[in-house]
């Protein structure tokens, strides 16, 4: 479901402005991303969350949509409580900086952006007790950040990592670091 969301959100960027010159859509395959949040234990744990992103370039300006999530288990068989964190974020950035690397192969570059996101986010617990489960989910609560991104770009391949500043009251704390590693394709026109 969201390989196809992202894949026609893609298809759209790509037949809004198909004349333009400089302009590129970048698909990530999942990525990781790692924060600080609490857990269950009362302790600051680094977690790991699977990454799903788009980016849609114009100039030196940058529009993107992320998804988020990230699966926690704990229990036994008799008692059990699954928990599912999802989130969904709009990106706009900006190029603070680009070196081209094109002595070494055409359209080769690194590039540093600016960027601020807003989004939700939503925790599904499901718990089961002797084979019989509960599915409950919270409010979708927003969630604000701010961050930079550099990434490689080596012809059609791109490389990436972000680090950003979150906050929502959704998260424990309510102000997380996040990193994010991701690897993808980019399609300029």
């Amino acid at each position: 479901m969201i390989f196809r969301s992202l894949l026609f959100v893609s298809l759209l960027f790509l037949s809004v402005n198909a004349s333009a010159a400089n302009n590129e859509v970048q698909i990530y395959v999942p990525g990781i991303q790692f924060r600080y949040e609490e857990g269950s234990d009362q302790h600051v744990d680094l977690r790991s969350y699977t990454h799903y992103a788009i980016n849609y370039m114009y100039q030196s300006f940058m529009f993107g949509l992320e998804y988020n999530t990230h699966d926690d288990n704990t229990g036994s068989i008799s008692l059990g409580v699954k928990s599912k964190i999802k989130e969904l974020n709009v990106l706009a950035g900006f190029s603070l900086a680009k070196l081209e690397l094109n002595n070494l192969t055409p359209n080769t570059n690194i590039e540093i952006m600016g960027f601020v996101l807003a989004g939700k986010s939503e925790n599904e617990i499901e718990t089961s007790l002797n084979g019989q489960s509960q599915t409950n989910s919270s409010e979708k609560q927003s969630v604000l950040g701010v961050g930079g991104l550099a990434f490689f770009r080596l012809d059609y391949f791109i490389a990436g990592f972000d680090t950003r500043w979150m906050q929502s009251s959704a998260y424990q704390p309510k102000s997380v670091s996040v990193s994010t590693i991701k690897l993808g394709v980019n399609f300029k026109f």
